[in-house]
């Protein structure tokens, strides 16, 4: 596949990134611990990053490393979906605080400045 059959999969990070970062805004730990609605669309946002780079993964691995650790935001995304009795919310936290972000510049300037 070329760059320009992952760009759906980059405009789904990006997406993803902004709804999570829309989520949490103005929020901390202890309101999104104890908020399951805020927790579960949290959650359901990082499950479409994580498939979505799995899916750039497949089709470009020189495109999906600029995503850094591809196999442990894949990892992350199964525990979602298959492992959900152990989520440690910490995690998912620091996850949509830092890692978020950091994702969403990475799928932009993949995408160049072309708008979504």
């Amino acid at each position: 596949m070329s760059q320009r059959d992952v760009r759906p999969f980059l405009e789904d990070i990006v997406r993803a990134c902004d709804a999570v970062a829309a989520f949490i805004h103005g929020r901390d730990l202890e309101s999104y611990r104890a908020d399951l609605m805020l927790r579960s669309a949290v959650e359901r946002q990082l499950m479409i990053v994580g498939e979505a780079v799995n899916k750039v993964r497949q089709a470009d691995s020189l495109c999906a490393a600029v995503f850094g650790d591809v196999a442990g935001i894949v990892s992350f995304r199964n525990i979602l979906v298959h492992g959900y009795f152990q989520i440690n919310h910490e995690v998912v936290w620091r996850i949509a605080v830092d890692d978020a972000p950091r994702l969403r510049v990475a799928a932009f300037r993949e995408l160049g400045s072309e708008p979504l």
